[in-house]
């Protein structure tokens, strides 16, 4: 019964991981514990035992946005669903019980508030017989030791001392192995509860980290070469949230803000607009979390350091819910650190303050540390990610920055002895700044004043920047040569192992400095072809749908279900039975209509379905082979040289280079997005005319430009000016390694 009602209902062919045993063990009656990752089907785990038990199922949630969004998509799947919640009035509220008295209602979805409320409990005892099922979603906020503890949930204890014989499902995405104990402790589950726990890794997201130097920049190339596609932004207060918003809606962007400090009538709007495609962009603080139930989000920006790894992976899940690629970047700074510190202060239990202060480094060492970010995250949750020597490029492009292109190292035993031995000259008293200042040879008021300038040391490095030597001694710190403090003003400490590679003269190796990874992925890659107009087509469909019934468009359809359509052209309501997400109810209701546009557009495109169905070929639009490698080495330091106001004269006669070869440096730098125009190297007028000449296909060789424009403009020019056409055009380039 449970796989006819996955299929008739739901429109899905399979259960998820999981999904199939922890709905059994709810079928038994048993209490179920769910670890289990955003977009893993927690959902349907009580859903379908709802539709499956005779009688009323009870799922408690958070966030009355949710429940909306949770019953608006069970209605459309032909279940009978509400909400309870502050929004109904006292007329709404007693058509409401009717309703249930009349076991009318297979799932009713209420905050955890509702249980302090005069009278509920009450009710509840007198529907004793009729309930079925608790449900208890984002089961961590009952946790002190969570990163969103909720008092309230609290009130959740009474339940199986009320409701003995009742099972309860606790459903989480996020709980620590600390956070699981509170859960099963705070719910009093009865001895033979099971936990389920599935993998904390979601495949479908590449993770990315980038130093926070220009942000805003950063972040307008980023959604660029996201025109269409549905985003979040985090930021740390309200003012960055209503500054960014508007920053980005001067630029041309579809945005909206969302954070407490607008009107609730506001929020409701924005967040409606947002989950109904009316908009692209949110920019939001992380009142923004829990409530988005929107499958097709593209990517996630955080514009500010997350607190802890629970709330970044949280933040970080509302991406890509439908399985589909999606990316996730962070901007780092340790002045968002000492904001977050700023906040801990006012905690005024101490164990707390320590548990947050902990939290937050294990956040700091996400960005810092050079391994794959997949891994520490998975880590974090006490689960194995093994990076198999075998895995293939592609698989490591999918990963994460660090996978995608990992730094190349370099022999740092010189520079690494310098600071060893800066910090044994000034008795291992002092911090990262002060040892970076003594080396570069500062001249401020803290050297003299305290005699640095005496020091063998001061002063003798002049081949890294103050930034590359913060960065050189934070990998020291990561590979176990030096130990911070964790004193009120933090001090570096020598460690054994730096002593006995001193005396052994051994060689140290570290990761390239200065280097910022390249965004690896553009678009959501596809495991079929599908035709982009018939998809666009569709989409114009799902909206005039969405509109009609006020609902949002994801409800109707998810993005996947259109590109499966649009790829093999179905022609017959059987055809559509094998499309992920559509269950009868909506080839019942909305089958003609897709059917309609499909034959539409075969006939406007004189295609013969049944010549191209499950084997199309499609012509791959704005996709180019072109041979740009990711930036290496070199490539960062002529960048470097290029920040220290260099020409590319002088860095070729430094390299003794031909200058071509440093255009070719250019190039790779440019295309990843770490140039962002070529102003400085090449006039204005001149790169108007060899665009021209390009007339936007910027996929042509360099040699038919070149003997079109004639002596006057050299190859080095039009190199430079096609690759910022193919980046701005937001082609599909195949990356040549």
């Amino acid at each position: 019964m449970p796989k006819k009602i996955l299929k008739k209902t739901f429109g899905y062919n399979k259960f998820r991981p999981l999904q199939k045993e922890i709905i059994q063990n709810v079928l038994n009656k048993k209490d179920t514990v769910v670890l289990m990752p955003t977009g893993g089907g927690k959902s349907l785990c009580y859903q379908i035992p709802a539709i499956h038990l005779q009688g009323l199922t009870i799922v408690v949630s958070p966030l009355i946005s949710l429940m909306k969004d949770q019953v608006d998509a069970l209605r459309q799947n032909g279940v009978e669903a509400a909400f309870w919640n502050s929004t109904l009035s006292l007329d709404q509220q007693n058509k409401l019980q009717e309703k249930i008295h009349n076991k009318e209602l297979n799932i009713l979805y209420i905050a955890p508030e509702r249980f302090g409320a005069g009278g509920f409990l009450q009710f509840l005892q007198n529907l004793k017989d009729d309930i079925s099922l608790f449900a208890i979603d984002e089961a961590h906020c009952i946790s002190a030791w969570g990163h969103d503890f909720r008092p309230d949930y609290r009130n959740l204890q009474i339940l199986k001392n009320d409701f003995p014989k009742i099972p309860i499902i606790a459903l989480t995405a996020t709980a620590t192995p600390k956070v699981l104990q509170d859960i099963i402790s705070n719910l009093n589950l009865s001895k033979d509860f099971k936990v389920f726990q599935g993998s904390f890794d979601r495949k479908n997201l590449f993770y990315e980290v980038k130093r926070k130097q220009k942000s805003f920049d950063q972040i307008c190339y980023f959604l660029n070469k996201r025109k269409k596609q549905s985003g979040i932004i985090y930021c740390f207060s309200r003012k960055k949230v209503d500054d960014m918003a508007s920053k980005l809606k001067h630029k041309g962007f579809s945005v909206l803000p969302y954070h407490a400090g607008l009107t609730p009538q506001v929020r409701s709007k924005n967040q409606d607009k947002f989950i109904k495609d009316e908009v692209q962009i949110i920019v939001a603080t992380i009142a923004f979390g829990m409530g988005i139930d929107k499958p097709d989000v593209r990517f996630v920006i955080h514009d500010s350091l997350p607190k802890n790894i629970e709330s970044y992976y949280q933040e970080t899940g509302r991406a890509g819910r439908d399985g589909d690629p999606a990316h996730c970047l962070l901007f780092f700074s340790y002045g968002d650190k000492r904001n977050i510190e700023f906040f801990f202060n006012e905690i005024s239990n101490d164990l707390e303050q320590k548990n947050a202060e902990e939290k937050l480094q294990k956040m700091i060492d996400f960005c810092e540390q050079k391994r794959c970010r997949r891994q520490i995250l998975l880590n974090y949750f006490d689960e194995d990610f093994l990076i198999s020597p075998d895995r293939s490029e592609e698989n490591a492009k999918k990963c994460c920055d660090f996978c995608a292109n990992p730094p190349e190292t370099f022999d740092a035993t010189e520079i690494s002895f310098k600071i060893f031995s800066a910090i044994a000259r000034t008795d291992q008293r002092f911090g990262m700044t002060t040892i970076v200042d003594i080396l570069k040879g500062s001249k401020n008021k803290k050297m003299t004043g305290r005699g640095f300038e005496n020091l063998s040391v001061f002063g003798i490095v002049d081949d890294f920047s103050k930034d590359a030597m913060s960065e050189i001694i934070r990998q020291l710190v990561e590979q176990g040569f030096l130990r911070i403090t964790k004193d009120e003003f933090p001090v570096l400490k020598l460690m054994q192992q730096a002593a006995e590679t001193i005396s052994k003269r051994k060689m140290i190796k570290l990761f390239e400095v200065k280097r910022t990874v390249s965004d690896s992925r553009t678009d959501a890659q596809e495991d079929f072809e599908f035709d982009e107009e018939l998809f666009e087509d569709l989409r114009v469909l799902r909206m005039k749908i969405a509109q009609e019934k006020n609902l949002p468009p994801y409800v109707i359809f998810h993005d996947k279900a259109l590109r499966q359509i649009s790829a093999i052209l179905p022609t017959s309501t059987d055809d559509l039975k094998n499309i992920s997400g559509i269950g009868q109810r909506k080839i019942n209701e909305y089958g003609d209509d897709v059917l309609e546009i499909v034959r539409n557009f075969c006939e406007r495109k004189k295609v013969n379905v049944g010549d191209h169905k499950n084997n199309i070929d499609l012509e791959k639009i704005n996709k180019v082979e072109v041979k740009i490698s990711p930036p290496n080495g070199r490539s960062f330091e002529t960048l470097n040289f290029i920040q220290d106001g260099k020409s590319l004269e002088e860095i070729a006669e430094i390299f003794a280079v031909k200058v071509g070869t440093i255009c070719s440096h250019l190039e790779r730098l440019i295309f990843a997005g770490e140039i962002e125009d070529i102003d400085d190297f090449v006039d204005e007028k001149t790169q108007e005319i060899i665009a021209d000449a390009f007339d936007d296909n910027f996929e042509q060789g360099l040699s038919s430009i070149k003997e079109g424009l004639g002596d006057d403009f050299s190859y080095d020019e039009i190199r430079l000016v096609r690759v910022i056409g193919l980046r701005n055009e937001n082609k599909k380039v195949i990356i040549k390694m």
